[in-house]
């Protein structure tokens, strides 16, 4: 534990946003490798106690014969502040997930399956489902935020009586300034009116002032995750009681909560392979309160 709480002071992970990161168009196998290799640099002393490097999304379009398909990988690389938005539309299956960095010999199929490497997704469920059954990526080291603010709000506690989306943790739990709210709000609206579909136009993605004012909204999907899971692990912290149950030995109510959510979202990732619903249990998730309060 104490590593985690050093980290956090080490990367300032805040709930307050500090700054824009840079983003970069990943379209060219040559250009998959460098990332594989930059990734690889930057997480190969990582263990899972430590702050995640990695923080990931997928843009979607939904083809009505073969079912949804992603356009957009994205990958941000937290302690390089950059995003990273792999075309996987132009890529193809072959070119985005098994390109190799020459480094290593790793490639994103590897480090997305590895379990040693920490992966932070928001709903981990679709995203876990479509890369599994169209790409052959089996998702490994997953730590899933909405789990993590579910446990967040029973340690504190708060009311458990539903599972929180990625706007309500952003307007929330962070403290946008007046123009980030204003950014994030129209990123809203552009979602609900079904913007996924304007990311499958014609490429390269480079191409248009248009399509660039989209992308810098797209990357907010990401963009404030570290901040989330700075504020969830923050108070995942701040109850130092002990909880008893069955055969389990007394432990932190903390730590009984990482366990869930670990386990959670182990379950998330596996019945979406399966086909069968996660939501099962996550309902029993959300029915048994560690403590009682």
């Amino acid at each position: 534990m104490a590593e985690i709480i050093a980290s956090l002071g080490r990367i300032n992970i805040s709930r307050h946003v500090q700054s824009t990161p840079d983003w970069s168009i990943i379209d060219t196998p040559d250009a998959v490798s460098h990332l594989v290799d930059t990734i690889c640099l930057d997480v190969g002393s990582d263990a899972p106690s430590q702050v995640p490097a990695l923080y990931i999304d997928i843009q979607t379009v939904d083809d009505s014969t073969q079912g949804p398909s992603v356009t957009l990988l994205q990958i941000y690389l937290f302690p390089r502040e950059h995003i990273y938005l792999v075309d996987v539309q132009t890529l193809g299956r072959q070119g985005t997930f098994e390109t190799e960095g020459p480094a290593q010999g790793e490639t994103l199929k590897t480090i997305l399956e590895s379990a040693t490497i920490p992966k932070v997704f928001f709903d981990v469920r679709t995203d876990a489902e479509i890369l599994y059954h169209r790409y052959g990526v089996s998702l490994g080291g997953v730590q899933d935020l909405q789990l993590m603010e579910l446990a967040a709000r029973a340690v504190c506690p708060r009311p458990l009586r539903h599972l929180s989306s990625l706007p309500r943790c952003i307007n929330r739990d962070l403290n946008l300034s007046i123009l980030e709210q204003i950014t994030w709000d129209k990123w809203i609206a552009l979602q609900k009116k079904g913007s996924q579909v304007e990311m499958a136009n014609p490429r390269p993605l480079s191409k248009g002032s248009e399509m660039m004012e989209l992308i810098g909204l797209v990357v907010l999907n990401v963009r404030y995750l570290p901040g989330l899971w700075g504020e969830y692990e923050r108070r995942l912290r701040t109850d130092a009681s002990h909880w008893k149950g069955g055969n389990e030995t007394c432990v932190s109510r903390e730590e009984v909560w990482r366990i869930r959510v670990e386990q959670e979202t182990k379950k998330r990732v596996e019945l979406d392979k399966s086909g069968q619903c996660p939501l099962v249990s996550v309902l029993l998730l959300l029915g048994e309160r560690a403590g009682g309060s």
